[in-house]
C-alpha cells in the first residue's frame, strides 16, 4: 500500500514537472516564432534594417539614373551588371533580383571578377576614392543584425580577394 502511494505521488510530481517544462518550452518557441515572423515581415516589406540591402534595380536607380555619366555608374555599376547579364539570362536575373541576400552575394562575385577593370576605370578618371565611398554606401547598416552582418562580412571578404 505504501509503495502505491509513493508511486502515485512520484507520477503526479513527474507529470507536474513535465507540464511546467513543456509550458515554458512552448512559450519560448512561440516567442522565437513571433520574432522570426516579425523579421520576415520587415524583410519582405523592405522595412528598416532590410531597406539597406541592395538589388540591381536599386543600384541602377541610385548610381545611374541621377547621372549616367557618374564614375560610380560607369566604372562600378555597369561592369557589375554586364557581368551578371553574361552569367544569367533575363528570367534568372529577375528571379535573382527578388532575393536580396543572393543578389548581394552575386554582386560581390561580379565585383571580384571585374575588380581590375573597375580599378583601372576609376584610376583613369582619377576617382579611386569613389570605390571606398561606394562600398561604404553599399554596406550602410545601422543595426547589428546577425544575418546582415554575416552577409556584409561574406561580401567584404569576396571583395578583398
Amino acid at each position: 500500500m505504501e509503495n502505491i502511494i509513493i508511486i502515485s505521488i512520484s507520477i503526479i510530481i513527474v507529470f507536474l514537472v513535465v507540464k511546467f517544462v513543456l509550458k515554458k518550452m512552448l512559450s519560448i518557441i512561440l516567442f522565437i516564432l513571433a520574432i522570426i515572423a516579425l523579421l520576415l515581415i520587415l524583410y519582405f516589406n523592405n522595412v528598416f534594417p532590410f531597406d539597406k540591402v541592395y538589388n540591381l534595380d536599386h543600384l541602377q536607380a541610385t548610381y545611374c539614373e541621377p547621372d549616367r555619366s557618374s564614375n560610380k555608374c560607369i566604372c562600378i555599376v555597369e561592369p557589375i551588371i554586364k557581368d551578371l547579364e553574361t552569367r544569367f539570362n533575363k528570367e534568372e536575373l529577375s528571379k535573382l533580383n527578388e532575393d536580396k541576400v543572393q543578389v548581394s552575394l552575386e554582386i560581390a562575385k561580379s565585383f571580384k571578377e571585374n575588380k581590375s577593370e573597375i580599378m583601372d576605370c576609376l584610376k583613369q578618371k582619377g576617382a579611386e576614392a569613389e570605390l571606398k565611398e561606394f562600398i561604404a554606401e553599399l554596406f550602410k547598416v545601422e543595426v547589428d543584425t546577425d544575418e546582415i552582418m554575416k552577409l556584409k562580412e561574406q561580401i567584404e571578404s569576396l571583395m578583398k580577394d
